[in-house]
């Protein structure tokens, strides 16, 4: 994870958005996390797997400053 955020943005990207969905994400949060990305939104409802409903967690952190 480490490499791929740390660093110059690409092509004068100013920020990095990772989506996770609702299964099993308490590891997966903590990662980006630690990475430096921050809550920013929930979508609930959004897709099914295995006949329920999942949400997802948005999460973003800043590359660069303009």
């Amino acid at each position: 994870m480490g490499r791929v955020v740390k660093g110059r943005p690409w092509n004068g990207d100013l920020e990095i958005v990772a989506v996770i969905a609702d299964a099993e994400t308490a590891a997966s949060l903590a990662l980006h996390q630690r990475a430096g990305f921050t809550p920013a939104g929930r979508l609930e409802r959004v897709g099914r797997k295995f006949d329920r409903w999942l949400g997802t967690t948005l999460l973003q952190k800043a590359l660069a400053t303009e």
